[in-house]
């Protein structure tokens, strides 16, 4: 999340060049990061609390920019709408990647006892894993598990010479 931030590297980069501290190479290290915690929890908060707001004030901002492009295009609003295009498409990166880390943190928190919460998840992954039909290629639907294996084999050992 932090990563995909292009200003982040500079930041960071900076910050640790220009830490003072002397000693040896682990208490340096070590002085170095606890000094970068504040600005990296400062920098997370300024530019990724309350993320789905932000999305959404985005994205209002470039269907706007979008309907006066659209109505008086101009180079001006060229510009404009890349721009708002650019921040809505990195704060809804962000926005994803948070929902994708939070998600993670549900499933190591809920996931790894043998809870209710484990099964339902196994079961939603089994039936998204599942092939209920297929179509050969006259449009015949095939529904049945034998059926949909032979086709399967059949379809690969024509495609791979098998």
């Amino acid at each position: 999340l932090l990563n995909d931030n292009p200003e982040f590297e500079h930041i960071i980069r900076d910050c640790w060049n220009s830490l003072p501290f002397a000693g040896t190479k682990m208490l340096l290290v070590s002085k170095k990061l606890k000094a970068l915690k504040g600005i990296i929890r400062t920098f997370s908060r300024d530019n990724y609390s309350d993320i789905e707001k932000r999305v959404s004030e985005s994205f209002e901002e470039l269907t706007a920019c979008q309907r006066v492009l659209l109505s008086t295009p101009s180079p001006a609003a060229c510009i404009k709408e890349r721009q708002a295009y650019a921040k809505w498409a990195t704060l809804a990166k962000a926005e994803e990647s948070f929902f994708h880390q939070r998600s993670h943190v549900c499933w190591l928190d809920k996931g790894d006892s043998n809870t209710g919460f484990y099964h339902r998840q196994v079961r939603a992954r089994i039936s998204q894993n599942q092939i209920l039909f297929l179509k050969d290629d006259s449009g015949a639907i095939i529904n049945t598990r034998e059926a949909i294996l032979a086709h399967a084999v059949n379809f690969y050992e024509n495609l791979l010479g098998g």
